[in-house]
C-alpha cells in the first residue's frame, strides 16, 4: 500500500464535514478499511455487506458475524445474523431471531424480542411488540410508548425521518408525530392522508382542504392549497412541483422556488437539490439555486454536501459549497462511491484510490 499526494487544494468547508472512514474491495474482493490516511486490511473474503456511520465500520463477514471497526480496532458485535442491518450515522439496527437489536456505538441492546414491524433511522427506532401489542419508540437512549393495543398493530401506516416518527393511529384516527421526545397530534378524523417525515419535519397533507402543510419544532404551517402529486424529502429539506409547474423547495423555515417552471429533472440527495435544466446542471443549496455546468454529466452522485461528476475528458471533479475542485485526471474510471463526502474511485485496472482531505490515496 502507498499513498501519493496528487493535489491539494483549500477547501476547507469540504474538509470539516467529510468522512473520515471507508470500507472498500480489491481486485481480489479483500475487504480494507480507509482511516484517515491509512489503508487495512480487515478480511482475506469479501463480507456480505458493509456500510460507514459516523466514526465506525460495519460489516457481517462471510460467516455472517456482525462486526464494528471503531478506533483502529475490529471486534465481534454478534454473531451468524441473517439479515442486513441498517447503519445509520448515529446507531445502528436490525431484526434477527425476531429481536430488533440497536448498537448505540458502546454496547449492544435487544430493545424487542417479539418484533413485528420495525424501522431504524439515524437516532430513532420503532417498533411493534407482537406480545404486549404495542408501538414502542427509541430515541436517545430510551424506549418511550407511542400506542397501545388489544390485539393487533394500532399503525395504519407509518413513515420515519432521521429524528422524526410520524404515523395514523388506525383506531383513534389521530395523525401523530413525534420527535425531540415529545409527542404531537397535529391533525384529527384522518381516514387517509399522505404524510413524509424527516429530519426535524414532517410534510402532509392537510386532512380537511387536502393542501400541503409542515410540521416543524411542534409547529404546523400551511405551504399549498393544493398537495402536490409527490414529495421528495432529503435531509432538512423536502421539494416537490406546485400545481403551476414551479420547482420549490421547503428549507429552514422557508419555502423558495428553486425553478419558475418544471426542469427536465430534479433529484433530491440530502441536502442538495440537483437539476437538469435542459441539458444544464445547476443545484439549489442552501436557499438558492446555482448553475454548476454547461452540460449534464452522464456520470454523477451527490450527498452530504458534495457533487461529484465525471467530465467528458474524463475528469473526475467535485462540486462543494460553489466550489469545484479536480480530483483525478484523464484517468478512466469504473465506478466510484461518494460515501458521506468521502469519494472511493475504481480505475478500469482496478486500482483504488480514495479522496480524503484534498489528497487521492491509492491502493
Amino acid at each position: 500500500m502507498k499513498r501519493l499526494l496528487i493535489t491539494a487544494l483549500a477547501l476547507c468547508p469540504f474538509l470539516a464535514q467529510a468522512q473520515n472512514i471507508t470500507g472498500f474491495l480489491d481486485y481480489m474482493d479483500r475487504f480494507f478499511v480507509f482511516d484517515r490516511g491509512t489503508i487495512t486490511q480487515l478480511e482475506p473474503q469479501k463480507p456480505i455487506a458493509f456500510a460507514s456511520g459516523g466514526d465506525y465500520l460495519i460489516y457481517a463477514a462471510t460467516g455472517g458475524d456482525l462486526k464494528v471497526y471503531r478506533h483502529g480496532q475490529v471486534r465481534t458485535i454478534d454473531q451468524g445474523i441473517a439479515t442486513t442491518p441498517t447503519i445509520t450515522d448515529h446507531f445502528f439496527g436490525y431484526v434477527s431471531a425476531g429481536a430488533l437489536k440497536i448498537f448505540d456505538g458502546d454496547s449492544l441492546r435487544v430493545l424487542c424480542r417479539n418484533t413485528g414491524a420495525s424501522i431504524v433511522k439515524d437516532s430513532i427506532a420503532a417498533f411493534y411488540d407482537e406480545v404486549q401489542h404495542t408501538l414502542q419508540i427509541y430515541y436517545d437512549g430510551t424506549i418511550t410508548p407511542g400506542e397501545d393495543a388489544l390485539m393487533e398493530n394500532p399503525v395504519q401506516k407509518w413513515s420515519a425521518g432521521d429524528n422524526t416518527l410520524a404515523w395514523i393511529n388506525k383506531a383513534t384516527l389521530e395523525f401523530k408525530i413525534f420527535q425531540h421526545g415529545q409527542l404531537y397530534v397535529p391533525a384529527s378524523l384522518v381516514s387517509n392522508m399522505r404524510f413524509t417525515a424527516g429530519l426535524d419535519m414532517v410534510a402532509f397533507e392537510d386532512p380537511s382542504d387536502r393542501g400541503l402543510k409542515v410540521f416543524e419544532d411542534g409547529n404546523v404551517t400551511n405551504l399549498e392549497p393544493v398537495m402536490p402529486d409527490s414529495i421528495f424529502m432529503g435531509r432538512g429539506l423536502f421539494a416537490y412541483i406546485d400545481r403551476s409547474g414551479a420547482l420549490k423547495v421547503y428549507q429552514n423555515g422557508s419555502l423558495h422556488t428553486a425553478m419558475d417552471f418544471t426542469p427536465t429533472g430534479f433529484f433530491v440527495k440530502d441536502s442538495l437539490v440537483v437539476i437538469n435544466d435542459n441539458g444544464y446542471c445547476k443545484i439549489f443549496h442552501d436557499g438558492s439555486t446555482g448553475s454548476v455546468l454547461s452540460f449534464w454529466p452522464n456520470i454523477w452522485e451527490a450527498n452530504w454536501g458534495s457533487f461529484v461528476y465525471v467530465d467528458n475528458g474524463l475528469t473526475v471533479n467535485i462540486w462543494r459549497n460553489g466550489i469545484i475542485s479536480t480530483v483525478m485526471q484523464r484517468q478512466p474510471v469504473k465506478q466510484f462511491r461518494l460515501d458521506h463526502g468521502l469519494l472511493t474511485l475504481v480505475g478500469t485496472n482496478n486500482q483504488v484510490k480514495i479522496w480524503w482531505n484534498g489528497k487521492l490515496y491509492e491502493h
